[in-house]
C-alpha cells in the first residue's frame, strides 16, 4: 500500500539517493529531503521541496539555492516578487554584518538605525571615486542628493577637527552658505 511517509535508499552506477518523503494522494501536497550521494564530481547535494518543486538546495561545492537549485553564490536567494530577506530582531546592537576575513567589519546594521560601511559607497555607479558618489546614466539627467526635513536641508562640512563649511536651507526655501 502507500504510506504516508517513505523513506528510499538506491544505490545503482556508483550513486546513492536517500529521501525521505511525506504526504498523501497527489503529488502537489508532498514534501521531501533528497540527500544525493554520487561518483561525480559537482552532482552530490541537498534538495529540500514543497508540492514537487525544490525550494531550497545545498550543493556539493556547499553553496545554498533558496528559489534556484543552481545557486551562483555561498547564498543565491531568488524569487519573483515582494520581500526576499528579512531580519527581525528584538534585542540591540548588531543585527546584520558582513565582515572580511579576518573579521573587520565593512558593512553593519543595527537595531538602533545607525548603519555602518566601510569604504566608498556608490549609488548608481559600481565604481565610486569618493567616499559617496550619486551618478545617473542619463545624459541629460543630474545627481542628485535630496535632504529634507520639516526645517529645511543642511550638509556641513568639516575637516578632522573642526567645521569648515555648510550648505543650508530654510523651510521656506532661503539657502545659505557658510
Amino acid at each position: 500500500g502507500v504510506y504516508p511517509y517513505t523513506i528510499t535508499t538506491a544505490n545503482t552506477a556508483g550513486v546513492g539517493n536517500l529521501v525521505f518523503s511525506a504526504g498523501l494522494g497527489s503529488a502537489a501536497y508532498e514534501s521531501r529531503i533528497d540527500l544525493q550521494g554520487t561518483n561525480t564530481a559537482g552532482v552530490a547535494g541537498i534538495t529540500l521541496s514543497t508540492a514537487s518543486t525544490a525550494r531550497m538546495v545545498v550543493t556539493a561545492d556547499g553553496d545554498v539555492g533558496i528559489g534556484t537549485t543552481t545557486p551562483l553564490a555561498k547564498l543565491d536567494i531568488q524569487g519573483t516578487q515582494g520581500q526576499l530577506f528579512s531580519v527581525t530582531d528584538d534585542l540591540s546592537g548588531s543585527i546584520f554584518a558582513v565582515s572580511d576575513i579576518s573579521g573587520v567589519p565593512i558593512f553593519d546594521v543595527n537595531s538602533s538605525g545607525v548603519s555602518y560601511f566601510d569604504g566608498s559607497v556608490g549609488i548608481g555607479t559600481d565604481d565610486p571615486q569618493a567616499n559617496l558618489e550619486v551618478a545617473t546614466p542619463m545624459a541629460t539627467a543630474y545627481g542628485t542628493i535630496r535632504l529634507r526635513g520639516p526645517g529645511g536641508g543642511r550638509v556641513d562640512f568639516r575637516n578632522a577637527t573642526y567645521p569648515v563649511g555648510r550648505i543650508s536651507s530654510s523651510a521656506t526655501g532661503d539657502m545659505t552658505w557658510l
